[in-house]
């Protein structure tokens, strides 16, 4: 398995580009120029001095101008112009909109059906265009030669933000002391090499919630996030295409995660879907007692949201926690563990209601750029809140939209643990997938005149005999066999008789 994974993992890193590895650093010779730009001068040949000596002639305005128009053009593309930062997102970026969202920066969130950029790797990226400055275009994992702060995150767009746009959330939420770097860097740690990677464990490597929900929420990205500007015949005639184009990318996507998940442990490969459960629930139990030990202080009539440190304003570690939470509630299996959790609940949901909630957007007429944000991410497809069997449709379908859950809440006050609770109960009274049969066992009950189940008339359950069962497999085995090696024989003396003729 590890070298299948290998190998795929080693092919989608070379079509898309996921690892963000095809970066090439600004070489400092001097430029050369090619066979095209020879051929094409041919009879204008100039001296390097006198290039150079045109370059220092020639105007700043039209420098300028040339500059203005590439940027001009990147925004007009955009739905909000005026706005200079746009965040093109696969999957919802919790983490980059909840940083900029604190920090105040505005900004455009537009969803995309690719999964990565051949410039910056895997999405998200962020594209700034300031007037009179080069366009710049930063991946969340895009290796540059920015100055990088002191986080555990290792986040490219962090780190552009923190040393061109003065992000500094630490700082403003005044984590000065030695004790709460200390915990900030302690929880980091926690969320992103603990909590993150078992979120992937469960998304990637349990294979019945990967065939039944995470692989249709790429095959819907690639369709639904192709609607816009698109005509209802255009998108028929392209249905086939855009899900076998999302089907794709979703398996190199996976083979490329599996493939990282290979370093992190040496039992974690053999470890149950429990297990995982269990090591999660530690880590939120001491999350949950760092909230507990944040509030006892605080009076009842105070209103005012402590945070993970015990700080007024949010952290970068609470960002970190709020996007892990965001990612968590459409997960499978964490979706019911967060339920045991309120306190953490309430956290994630007020944080959202201060810096999500969609009144205010509508209150402030220049932040017309939040309903868009918040449009974008109503309908990427992978905020779901997804239940792993097929019983229970109707009641399943009422939880199923994660944003749409919070949007409603937060303008109705409701409380998202009783939405949460309701979900655990749907999810302990649904039964566990039945697993997958072999589609070459299907294929010889087929041959053997075995009809559907849907066609049987309905009999009493007989008692399974598991004697007659081994025997019907080893017979369905040797049958295989004896089949595989007639069209093996078969296909060998055709070429046999192909070579002699010649």
């Amino acid at each position: 398995m590890a070298s299948y994974t290998l190998v795929f993992s080693w092919i989608a890193g070379g079509i898309y580009n996921l690892d963000s590895h095809r970066f090439q650093k600004a070489s400092l010779d001097t430029r050369t120029e090619g066979w095209t730009e020879t051929w094409g001068n041919q009879g204008d040949e100039k001296s390097d001095e006198e290039t150079t000596c045109e370059a220092h002639e020639r105007p700043e305005k039209e420098i300028m101008k040339q500059i203005d128009d590439k940027s001009l053009s990147l925004l007009l593309s955009t739905p909000h112009p005026q706005l200079e930062i746009v965040l093109t997102q696969h999957r919802p970026a919790w983490f980059e909109q909840m940083l900029m969202r604190v920090a105040g920066i505005p900004h455009v969130v537009v969803n995309s059906n690719y999964i990565s950029n051949e410039a910056t790797g895997q999405l998200p990226y962020l594209t700034d265009c300031k007037p009179s400055k080069n366009p710049v275009l930063v991946g969340r994992n895009h290796p540059s030669n920015l100055k990088r702060s002191s986080n555990i995150s290792n986040n490219s767009i962090l780190g552009y933000l923190q040393d061109f746009q003065n992000v500094d959330l630490d700082k403003q939420a005044g984590v000065t002391s030695h004790q709460h770097q200390a915990l900030s860097i302690s929880f980091q740690f926690m969320i992103k090499s603990e909590l993150s990677q078992i979120l992937l464990h469960l998304r990637f490597e349990d294979s019945n919630a990967w065939e039944q929900v995470y692989r249709d929420q790429y095959i819907g990205a690639a369709i639904i996030q192709n609607k816009e500007g698109r005509g209802t015949n255009s998108l028929d005639k392209r249905n086939w295409f855009l899900k076998l184009h999302g089907r794709f990318q979703a398996s190199m996507e996976r083979v490329v995660e599996r493939r990282r998940l290979l370093g992190y442990g040496n039992s974690q490969q053999n470890e149950s879907i429990d297990q995982l459960l269990g090591r999660a629930n530690e880590a939120y139990f001491a999350i949950d007692r760092q909230l507990l030990s944040t509030t006892k202080g605080q009076n009842d009539k105070d209103d005012t949201q402590k945070y993970l440190l015990g700080t007024d304003r949010p952290a970068l570690v609470d960002v970190l926690l709020w996007a892990h939470l965001a990612e968590a509630l459409c997960d499978v299996h964490l979706v019911v563990a967060l339920a045991s959790y309120p306190r953490l609940v309430k956290y994630f949901q007020d944080m959202y209601r201060f810096y999500f909630c969609e009144s205010d957007a509508k209150l402030d007429g220049v932040c017309a750029w939040k309903d868009w944000n918040d449009k974008q991410n109503l309908e990427n497809s992978f905020q779901k809140i997804p239940t792993l069997s097929k019983q229970n449709l109707i009641e399943s379908t009422a939880f199923k939209d994660a944003v749409d859950l919070m949007q409603k809440s937060s303008l109705q006050k409701q409380d998202l643990q009783e939405v949460l609770e309701a979900v655990k109960d749907v999810r302990t009274r649904e039964r566990l997938p039945k697993p997958r049969e072999s589609s070459s066992f299907l294929l010889y009950r087929w041959c053997m005149g075995e009809t559907s189940k849907k066609e049987q008339p309905m009999t009493e359950k007989e008692p399974e005999n598991p004697l007659r069962k081994k025997l019907l497999r080893d017979q369905a085995r040797n049958d295989q066999m004896w089949i595989s090696g007639i069209v093996g024989v078969s296909a060998i003396a055709v070429l046999l008789i192909q070579g002699g003729a010649a």
